[in-house]
């Protein structure tokens, strides 16, 4: 115990060759010498990111391994430290004197707290993606850092693999969305060791815990102030059928000598429902047959001749953050088929939004049609359609920083006025109508919108605003419609997380 709180209070390591990083893997051991997937892969993001130091904090007391402790380690007849390692990566040279106080511009890459035992050693961690995934990154949210009274900022989605007993992979994957909503001020801040003492009584023991079944990670995340939206990927061909908008591409079909083939091998609309909440910068879970993890982000990757392909990224537990999946269909960690989605919402969404991305498409539709008799620039969505080359980016956001956003998105200054002066509930699902040639070429592509009350419900929906290029009405809580508003037809870009 002695030895894993030195040096006092601190290390530093210059990570200039491959030999350094070698030197500080081997600073942390494994149980008889096994491979540990998440920790070489927190260090292979850090050196992609260009980390060129790190500092060692010993003795750091990690609230969350604190809790952990306390409830199991502490316990154990084994003697585990009570403290943590905090390893935080600088994209600039450090030496021990400017501990005290940091050069400027240090670039700051993030943090990696390591357990102090030789099985999963990756604690709370929030690091930068590497920058060839940067892009494709949506959940992002800010943590603080405090090192020796120097305030530190780092941007990215965080992550903390199981241990394997108390903390299985439903309890950190619970854990990863609980503290970004924490961080994003969604909702007050839970220990890692209150997801795994708060979890339903199951089959088998507490500790060493089996796991958690979907029922227990809904009622954990439900408990913790995140009711979850379930979408079982069996029912998606059945329940999604009535809302289908005929201008939007079918799923891939079943293999013709397997029509009962699980969707997890062939349904594209997987995908879209995973891209509505990851446009909101909310992370979710996906369940499969023996394991789940977290998707924090994706990417488009544009295809000759074909519809573009999106590749997801996930934290997993058990390989490290920021993995890619080329293919749900072919997971490259063999979890197909893809089972179940969950996705943890503040409890004020109450409006789906697959039925919010079907109702806003409609309107669109309908409405293009109707007002170019009266704005003829109107119509333009209405030729997209027929073009197909309209394409729908959903997201759902809080009203307050959809209205903060709307000065940088080089939106219609009338339109922006109105948005701003209108009422609208605390959240909303904002559905644009995105010109996929605009797109393509990296132009802003977003030509209108439909704006709707996600605190409405499936069976009374409430539209906020309808946006097509030159005209928008707003829809009153009085029950009046302010129509036509007069405004631009340039296109402006999206307001949802990331590129749409």
């Amino acid at each position: 115990m002695d030895v894993w709180e030195r040096p006092d209070p601190a290390r530093v390591i210059r990570l200039a060759t491959t030999s350094d990083w070698q030197q500080l893997a081997r600073l942390y051991p494994t149980l008889a010498g096994r491979p540990q997937r998440p920790f070489d892969r927190c260090l292979e993001v850090a050196r992609q990111a260009g980390a060129r130091s790190v500092v060692i904090e010993t003795r750091y007391i990690d609230r969350d391994f604190r809790s952990d402790y306390a409830a199991h380690h502490s316990r154990s007849f084994l003697t585990i430290p009570g403290t943590t390692h905090r390893l935080h990566f600088f994209s600039r040279a450090i030496a021990r004197q400017h501990l005290a106080r940091l050069p400027s511009a240090a670039g700051y890459l993030g943090y990696m707290v390591i357990r102090p035992r030789e099985v999963a050693r990756v604690g709370r961690s929030v690091l930068v993606p590497p920058p060839a995934l940067d892009a494709g990154l949506r959940v992002r949210v800010i943590d603080n850092v405090d090192l020796f009274g120097q305030p530190l900022t780092v941007e990215g989605a965080p992550f903390m693999a199981q241990d394997r007993e108390f903390l299985r992979c439903a309890h950190v994957d619970a854990w990863m969305c609980h503290y970004s909503a924490a961080l994003r001020g969604d909702l007050g801040r839970r220990n890692s060791a209150w997801f795994a003492l708060n979890a339903q009584p199951g089959l088998g023991r507490p500790v060493p815990s089996p796991g958690l079944n979907l029922f227990q990670v809904s009622e954990l995340l439900r408990t913790s102030g995140l009711p979850s939206v379930l979408h079982d990927i069996e029912q998606l061909p059945r329940t999604s059928t009535a809302l289908t908008l005929h201008w939007v591409p079918s799923p891939t079909a079943p293999a013709p000598t397997d029509p009962n083939q699980h969707p997890g091998y062939w349904d594209y609309r997987i995908i879209r429902v995973c891209c509505r909440y990851l446009n909101s910068g909310l992370p979710i879970i996906v369940a499969t047959a023996g394991h789940v993890f977290v998707l924090v982000g994706y990417r488009r990757v544009p295809r000759a001749g074909m519809p573009d392909w999106i590749e997801l990224m996930r934290h997993d537990d058990e390989v490290g953050p920021y993995t890619e999946v080329g293919d749900i269909f072919s997971d490259p960690e063999g979890y197909t088929p893809w089972q179940w989605i969950i996705a943890p919402l503040p409890e004020r969404i109450w409006l789906s939004g697959e039925l919010a991305e079907y109702v806003a498409g409609r309107l669109l539709e309908v409405r293009s049609s109707v007002w170019s008799a009266q704005v003829p620039t109107a119509g333009e969505v209405s030729s997209l359609i027929a073009s197909r080359d309209l394409s729908l980016h959903t997201y759902v956001t809080l009203s307050t920083r959809f209205k903060r956003g709307l000065a940088a998105r080089g939106m219609d200054q009338r339109l922006a006025r109105e948005y701003r002066l209108s009422r609208m509930p605390r959240y909303v699902w904002v559905v644009e109508a995105v010109d996929r040639r605009l797109r393509s070429s990296g132009r802003p592509p977003v030509v209108g919108e439909v704006i709707l009350d996600a605190t409405s419900t499936d069976m009374d929906w409430r539209v906020v605003a309808v946006h097509l290029p030159g005209v928008a009405a707003i829809y009153r809580t009085n029950g009046r419609v302010r129509f036509p508003i007069q405004c631009g037809p340039r296109p402006y870009m999206t307001g949802g997380v990331g590129p749409p």
